[in-house]
Parts: C-alpha cells; structure tokens; sequence
C-alpha cells in the first residue's frame, strides 16, 4: 500500500527544540509486508524491516516559539497603539487577542501525532524514522490520516 504526500523527519527533527519545520522531507511512503520503503526529494530509505512502530509527537519546538513571539512584540505593539488611537482600546486587550494563537499552536503541536518506526536494513542496520500524513499541508494527518497510515504498518 502507498501513501502520498507523507511527511519524514529524521530523529534528530522530530527531537529539536528549534526547528523552525517539523519535517526533512516530502515524499511516498510503501509499506509491503513488514517492510516499507520511503522516496522522497533528498532521502531514499529502501526496503527497510519494520521492528516496531509506534504513535507518537515530536518534542515541542518552544525556542521557535519564543523567537516568533519577541519578533512580533513590535508589530503588535504597533497594532496595539494603533487601536487604542482609533477606537479607544487598551493596548493589553489588543496585545493578549494577538498572542492568544501561541496556545493554539502549541495545543496543535502537542496533538498532532506521528509515526516511530525503528526498523533494520536488509543488512541489519538498525535505524529510526518518524512519519505523518502530509496531506493538505498537514491537515490530515491532524485529522486521522497519520493513524490510517499506523495501523496500515501495525496490521502487516
């Protein structure tokens, strides 16, 4: 069974605190038996045995995170100033309705689930691969797709 667009990010991605993308790269995951094979633009993992797999998230990215929120500290003290000027607003207000998406963010993060499959080569080399549904720029696999793609690699 193939899947398309799936997301892979190496171990060391999906265990970064500041990454800035949750993903190394895009392509078809096959999975046949208890094997998969993965292609994508830059990384090519070809008939790997699968150990075991599990679902999973990767480690918040919380340095990201707070560079994003310091370096829109001034436009949104620009918005801020600039709706108490027009419509007598306090700047606070403003201010908390324009981070008030951090916690979305990060609930998302913390919910999205992905794939570890520790697998070996055909020549025993042991390796670890994290992987999620990338449709529709992640949504799906948000939404259940990941899981459709584990339990297609659990029942083989």
């Amino acid at each position: 069974m193939k899947f398309s667009p799936v997301w892979y990010a190496s171990p060391r991605r999906a265990r970064s605190r500041t990454k800035w993308l949750v993903y190394d790269d895009v392509g078809t995951l096959s999975v046949e038996g208890a094997q998969f094979s993965f292609e994508g633009n830059s990384t090519r993992l070809d008939r790997q045995i699968v150990e075991s797999a599990v679902l999973t998230r990767q480690r918040v990215n919380i340095v990201s995170y707070l560079l994003v929120c310091l370096a829109a500290l001034l436009p949104y003290s620009l918005i801020a100033y600039g709706a108490h000027l027009l419509f007598h607003v306090r700047v606070i207000v403003v201010l908390s309705a324009c981070y008030s998406v951090v916690p979305i963010g990060l609930s998302i993060g913390l919910s999205t689930k992905w794939i570890r499959v520790t697998f070996s080569s055909e020549q025993g080399e042991p390796g670890e691969a994290y992987f999620a549904d990338g449709g529709s720029q992640g949504w799906r696999g948000i939404l259940g797709g990941t899981r459709r793609v584990f339990r297609e690699i659990r029942l083989r």
